[in-house]
This record gives structure tokens, sequence and C-alpha cells, in this order.
């Protein structure tokens, strides 16, 4: 089956039987965190796929993604199961068998999980996070707009913070398994024993395959915190290290350290 690298097609209606209930791979994580390079490397498992290029299906659902996503007064709607499961079923007939294992990692599963776990009833979960001070640099050379009355880098903190306070919620409450991005690029094949020891349908997943990432060729996966946190001044980084010391538990809990302030 020729899913490795590609997402599912869009969905047409389907003339042939319905297909088996795949298994959901859902991974929780932050924005800006390298999860979209963990998807596609985890589509290197024999019947594996994602449902688009970003591997993130509520965003089949446009109106409320853009309107609802980060609010837990407003889970998706029950129509998402149709939406994924019609693309499921057209992708069986465009390849001749259906995916056996999702691999799904859309960062409002952090505010909506419970109520998309309702819908699918074979799934297992995980978390993933991402060094602060790299997750910062990347949205603040993004411009993402800040939080009301802060800078870039306050507001940039701020997220990192609330995004890992909830997946930390989340660790905690289901006894997950979770990664990190620095983990996986550092240490590829202890990443992958670990996830196949927690999820055995992921054998034969190789996180040292050489991936391509924004149209540029093939390579392994590689660790881009520092130079990307070199690109933060040294202002950004006392404001990055004032955030985070709101909550420096969080930030210990998940391996990292806060810069001293100077």
């Amino acid at each position: 089956m020729s899913r490795p690298s590609h997402p599912l097609a869009p969905s047409r209606p389907s003339m042939g039987p319905e297909i088996p209930e795949p298994f959901f791979l859902f991974i929780l994580n932050p924005p800006f965190s390298g999860s979209t390079a963990l998807a596609r490397l985890l589509c290197s498992v024999p019947g594996s796929a994602i449902l688009n290029a970003l591997g993130e299906g509520l965003r089949y659902l446009p109106r409320w993604h853009e309107t609802n996503r980060w609010d837990d007064r407003a889970p998706p709607p029950t129509a998402l199961r149709d939406i994924w499961m019609g693309k499921l079923a057209q992708n069986a007939q465009d390849f001749g068998e259906p995916a056996r294992i999702i691999i799904e990692k859309s960062p409002p599963l952090l505010v909506h999980l419970d109520a998309v776990l309702e819908m699918f009833p074979r799934y297992g979960i995980f978390g993933f996070n991402r060094d602060p001070y790299g997750f910062c640099a990347s949205v603040i050379r993004r411009q993402i707009p800040p939080l009301p009355g802060m800078t870039l880098a306050h507001s940039a903190a701020a997220r990192w913070l609330r995004f890992s306070q909830m997946l930390r919620r989340h660790i905690d409450a289901r006894t997950l398994l979770w990664l990190r991005y620095e983990d996986l690029c550092d240490q590829p094949k202890v990443s992958a024993a670990r996830l196949i020891g927690r999820f055995p349908q992921l054998r034969g997943v190789d996180f040292t395959r050489p991936l391509s990432v924004k149209n540029r060729p093939p390579q392994p996966l590689a660790n881009h915190n520092s130079h990307q946190i070199a690109q933060l001044s040294r202002e950004q980084r006392a404001h990055i290290a004032e955030t985070l010391h709101q909550d420096p538990e969080t930030v210990r809990f998940f391996g990292y350290a806060i810069e001293p302030m100077r």
C-alpha cells in the first residue's frame, strides 16, 4: 500500500462496502512542536496514513476550526466522524485496501480530545512537546500576533505554558507515554522503541529515514533548536524566562530548564 508519505485523497461518495474501523493514533502536542515531521515519519509503518498533508484532520471543519478550535465549550460536531470515514473509504477504493492506522495530531485535541474519542472506538494516545525556547523562537519568527498586553516573547512563552499545562493534565489523567522533539531528533531509535513498547501496531516505524520538509531534498530529521534559539535577542530570552517562572514545575516536568535572567 503506497501511502507512507501521502495524505488521504479528497473524499467522494463511496460505492463500496463499509471499511473496517481503523486504529487512530492521536498525538497531543502544541503547535510548532515538530509534530508534522513526527506524523510523516510514523507513516513509515505499513498500512498507516494521515488525513491530510499536515496530519490535522480537524481542519476538515473549516468554520469550526477558525472560530472554536481552542474553545472548550464548543466541541467539534459529530459530523467529523462521517468526514474522516468518508475519506478513508475513498482511500480504500483508490489504493485497493483501507488504511489500518490513522495518525492524527491536530493541536486542538489538547482541548477537545474527549469529544473526539467518543466518535472513534479504537485509539491510542501519546504526548509530544518541544523545548520552550525553541517553541517561542518558532512563534516569534512567524510573527504570531501576541496576546493582549504582551510582547511577542512574553506571549509565546505564555502560549507554551498553556499548551504544556493542558498536555501535562492529559498525561497525568491517562498515564500517557510522551516524547520530546529533542529526543526524537537526537535518539530516533530509542524514541521508536518506546512507542513500539506501548503501541505494538507501530512495529516497522523508522525514525531514521530521510524526510522531505518544506520542499527541501529528503534528509534525516535534525534538531533545529540551537539555530532557531540563537535568533532570539537577549531581551526576548529574558521575557521568555520571566514568563516561564510563573510555572517552573511544568517546565521541569518535561525535562527543560529556565535560562538565568540577565
